[in-house]
Parts: structure tokens; C-alpha cells; sequence
């Protein structure tokens, strides 16, 4: 028999333990005490809670939100975002992204199993591989050129590394385009669902009565100057496509609160207004500002000036945040 404090053997005939001086009596009361399992409820009670410590160990990672993709061809939460301070605020825009992949790995997985949706990524890689390969054996007619330019097909072929990969993304962006407008017909949906709604709000948006709300618009647009320019890197008039896709998306985002491009940038400006949330009307005009500025993309990239895509897009950025630190220290020295 072994000491129940320090586990040495126990001599017999001695009433203490040689090694710590415990009780031999206590220690032979604890041996003769059945050894006792946990029931079935109790282990199924014990499985729960570490299921339940998981999940919020991953929400705190990633958030505890997922996306999906509607027939409609938007992304959207689950569940909406609320007026307060919701999953947008409470995560920031890192775990948002984060959260945002995630959920496009899903979709990836959901399409691979949707046999429609497969057959029209399939059909639109061997166009683009088509249209990539025509122009290098000399095969460059009229109608190539056109399909070639409405299909976004040498995206990513200029412009080094930085070039492939915007012409990568910008492709995915195209892609979901035409998902967003050839799905829904085969589930009796509308195409063009959400794009009146979309522009009465972007028309709002442009419903100035200060200063300070210039300053979101600039922003937006900045930002899609120079989106823009990172997946259209020659800057060239058959890549333009691009903004016109881009500009369509925008608007239709504009027609739903919930969606993930009004998340992400709900979630930067929480952080930069800290405590306070963003009003939806400042978000709205943000979204407003990146359709303006892909709208202005062709023309911009007709002119065919180095560089000043780039350029007005750093200008506006630079300009939005002055607009915006000059109105908002006024406001606290009013207050």
C-alpha cells in the first residue's frame, strides 16, 4: 500500500508514513473507497461545454458571423447588421476580411457542388484561355477584340507580378459579375435585382448640406482610382471593362445595408471614430464615391497620361482626410 499524500510505500506496523509522516489510518480509509465514473449525462454535459468553448474561441477569431452567396449574386451576413454597435464594429476590419474569406472559401465549395454554377466557371476559364491565346498566333479580328474586352480576358497579362495579381482578382470580380446576372435566371430571380434601389441611393448620396460630407465621396473615389489602377496595371482601353463591372457592382451594393462591401467599410470607420458608430449615410456616400470613381476610369484611362489615375486617386484620399480632420476638430472645439 502506497502513502495517499506523498505515494511511498507504506510499512507495516508503522502508523505514520516514514516519508512525509501522514496518517497510515487516513491513507488506507482513502484506498477502500470505490473509484467512481462519470455518468453518461455527465459526460455529455462535459462535451457540450467544450464544444461551446471552441465555437467561442473561433468567434473571437474570425467573428461568429458567416457569409453566403444568395442567388441574387450578392454576398451578405446571415444575419443584417443593427443600427448600434454590431459585428462590424466589435471585430475591426482585419478579423473582417478574415471572416470574409472564409466565407468565399464556402461559397468556392458550394459551387464546386452547384453543377450550373461549375459549368459557367468552366465555360468562362476556356473563353478566357481562348481569347488569351488567338492574339499570340496573330488571330486578332473585330469580334475577338470586342469579346475579349467584355470578358476582361488580358487581365493580369501586363504590368509583372503586381499586374497578375490584380488582373487575378480582377477576373474573380468579373466572374462574379456574370454569376450575379446569368444565376439568377435559372432560379427565376432578376438579374438586375437591387440596381434601382442601388441608384436612388447612390443619387442621394450626392445630397451635400456640409463640407464634412464631401469627404467620404473623396474617399470612396480615391480608393477606387487606385483599386482600379491595380487591376487594370498597363492601363490599357481593352482591360477597362473592369471599372464598368466594378462600377455595376458598386451600385447594386448600395441597395443592401447588410452587404459585405458596406460591412468592411462600416468596420474601418468604427475604428476610426472609435466609440462611435458610423452612420449609415457615410458609408453609403463612401460606396457612392468608389461607383463615381470607376464610372471615371475609362475616360480617365483614354486620356492615356502616366500616371494620373494613381495620382488623382492619392489626391482625393489626401484631400478626404484633410476635409474630414479640419471639420471634425471644429466640432470639438464647438463642443
Amino acid at each position: 500500500m502506497k502513502c495517499k499524500k506523498c505515494g511511498n510505500e507504506l510499512l507495516q506496523g508503522y502508523k505514520f508514513c516514514k516519508g512525509c509522516g501522514y496518517p497510515v489510518e487516513a491513507s488506507i480509509q482513502s484506498s477502500d473507497k470505490p473509484e467512481s465514473f462519470p455518468s453518461a449525462a455527465e459526460e455529455t454535459a462535459k462535451s457540450k461545454l467544450v464544444q461551446s468553448s471552441i465555437r467561442k474561441i473561433a468567434s473571437n477569431i474570425v467573428g461568429n458571423e458567416s457569409f453566403a452567396l444568395p442567388t441574387s449574386g450578392r454576398m451578405v451576413f446571415t444575419q443584417s447588421l443593427s443600427m448600434g454597435k454590431g459585428f462590424a464594429e466589435s471585430i475591426g476590419p482585419f478579423k473582417f476580411l478574415v471572416s470574409g474569406a472564409l466565407g468565399l472559401v464556402r461559397n468556392i465549395k458550394g459551387i464546386l457542388k452547384d453543377k450550373k454554377r461549375l459549368i459557367l466557371l468552366a465555360v468562362m476559364s476556356l473563353v478566357w484561355l481562348l481569347l488569351m491565346i488567338l492574339p499570340m498566333l496573330n488571330i486578332n479580328i473585330a469580334p475577338i477584340k470586342v469579346l475579349s474586352f467584355l470578358s476582361f480576358a488580358q487581365g493580369g497579362t501586363t504590368g509583372g507580378v503586381v499586374g497578375i495579381l490584380g488582373g487575378s482578382i480582377g477576373k474573380g470580380i468579373v466572374a462574379f459579375f456574370f454569376s450575379s446576372l446569368i444565376t439568377p435566371i435559372f432560379s427565376k430571380g432578376k438579374p438586375f435585382g437591387g440596381i434601382a434601389a442601388g441608384f436612388k441611393t447612390f443619387l442621394r448620396s450626392f445630397n451635400i448640406k456640409s463640407a464634412m460630407e464631401i469627404s467620404p465621396l473623396l474617399l470612396g473615389a480615391g480608393l477606387s482610382l487606385i483599386a482600379y489602377n491595380f487591376m487594370n496595371a498597363g492601363l490599357t482601353l481593352q482591360n477597362s471593362m473592369i471599372g464598368l463591372v466594378a462600377a455595376f457592382l458598386s451600385v447594386k451594393a448600395l441597395s443592401n445595408k447588410s452587404g459585405f462591401l458596406q460591412g468592411f467599410i462600416r468596420s474601418i470607420m468604427s475604428k476610426i471614430l472609435k466609440d462611435k458608430a458610423p452612420d449609415f449615410s457615410a458609408i453609403s456616400r463612401v460606396v457612392a464615391g468608389i461607383t463615381t470613381g470607376f464610372a471615371l476610369c475609362i475616360p480617365l484611362t483614354a486620356i492615356n497620361i502616366p500616371y494620373i489615375i494613381s495620382l488623382m486617386g492619392l489626391a482625393l484620399i489626401i484631400a478626404s482626410v484633410i476635409i474630414f480632420a479640419a471639420f471634425k476638430s471644429r466640432v470639438e472645439a464647438v463642443k
